[in-house]
């Protein structure tokens, strides 16, 4: 299916990144708008059609690949049922590998230059990829717009990614955007689901980490801010994210933020001063959840002396699990009890954000 074509808006006016990145290879290239969509789906035969069908129903898009990451139900049956007659739609299955070796499945499959990642449990907004493209016009690598979630109480969020406009994002800026804040939990910069420009990723071989079943996202916008790729955001929600308590998202260990930490350490080495300090609040911020999940495992599987340990290693430590662990639940319980508004502010504390930034012995590099 030819991809549409689209007039485009200059982004020149932007204010440049820290480094200058490589255009593409040719002016035909950057104006060619045919999209592939990769989706790893495991277990998703309930959600599955919605997430194919709001891809197939994109003009720009002329691939969608689905891989059957080993599911234990129907996915492959219904993803299979959900082909438009276009030609564009194929699925494929394999042993379960985790989602970023089925993504990486997918993104060999197909060819067209611009490519972007879908959920199996999310959806694209209508015409989401035509008014990115008129929005950020062509000189990107990456180009993403802003993440509506659905909460399973039926409340929506926004993570507005360029503060209503249109933002030329850096590494230090992207990195410090993953640092996370209170009463915000949807906040983080990695969450964005850009559409990427295969020949920049093919040129600096950039591909999802097969042993990452955690921020995989991240790692891999990092590693292509660091590569020197034009990240561009508009402000506007055009994918849409079903937050549910058993996603991968949803879901990590302990392990999952230490390994962060290591992927963070790595990568601000020979980096600029202020790149450096946007990986050390990330890693202060892992270092910090990683303590508040031991301290919720603790307790759970009533090691007191444990949990007591992992909480009070430091005061920010203390502070941080306090604060986004307990401070809601305990306020609720005072604000019944004493008949108080229940949108009334109990207990104030610092931000996470400002606990990330402070000096710590919970999170030494």
């Amino acid at each position: 299916m030819a991809a549409a074509r689209h007039g485009s808006h200059s982004v020149s006016s932007l204010a440049p990144p820290d480094e200058t990145p490589p255009r593409a290879d040719t002016a035909a290239e950057a104006r060619d708008l045919s999209v592939a969509v990769i989706i790893a789906a495991f277990n998703a035969e309930a959600t599955i059609k919605a997430a194919i069908d709001s891809a197939l129903c994109q003009l720009e898009v002329d691939e969608v690949v689905v891989v059957d990451d080993g599911s234990r139900d129907r996915t492959g049956e219904v993803a299979r049922g959900c082909d438009d007659g276009t030609g564009r739609l194929r699925v494929v299955r394999q042993e379960n590998a985790g989602p970023s070796v089925a993504r990486n499945v997918g993104l060999a499959m197909t060819s067209a230059p611009l490519w972007c990642v879908l959920d199996a449990d999310d959806t694209f907004a209508p015409s989401r990829f035509r008014r990115l493209f008129e929005a950020v016009g062509y000189d990107w690598d990456m180009a993403a717009d802003g993440v509506e979630f659905h909460l399973t109480n039926g409340r929506r969020e926004y993570l507005d990614p360029a503060r209503g406009g249109v933002r030329r994002l850096s590494l230090a800026a992207f990195v410090s955007g993953n640092v996370s804040q209170r009463k915000k939990p949807r906040c983080e910069l990695g969450y964005l689901q850009p559409v990427k420009r295969r020949a920049f990723f093919e040129a600096h071989a950039l591909h999802f980490d097969g042993a990452v079943r955690f921020a995989e996202d991240y790692a891999l916008y990092t590693r292509a801010l660091a590569c020197g790729a034009r990240f561009v955001c508009v402000g506007f929600p055009g994918y849409v994210a079903n937050v549910t308590p058993g996603s991968l998202s949803h879901s990590q260990t302990a392990a999952d933020y230490e390994s962060l930490i290591s992927f963070d350490r790595a990568m601000m080495t020979g980096r600029s001063p202020a790149e450096q300090q946007a990986f050390r609040r990330h890693m202060r911020m892992m270092r910090l959840k990683g303590t508040a999940l031991m301290v919720d495992t603790a307790l759970t599987e009533r090691r007191l002396g444990a949990a007591f340990a992992h909480a009070f290693r430091d005061h920010h430590c203390a502070g941080f699990v306090f604060n986004h662990r307990y401070r809601p639940r305990l306020a609720r319980l005072v604000k019944r009890w004493a008949g108080l508004d229940p949108q009334r502010e109990l207990f104030p504390s610092a931000p996470a954000e400002v606990l990330a930034m402070g000096p710590t012995a919970c999170a030494r590099e």
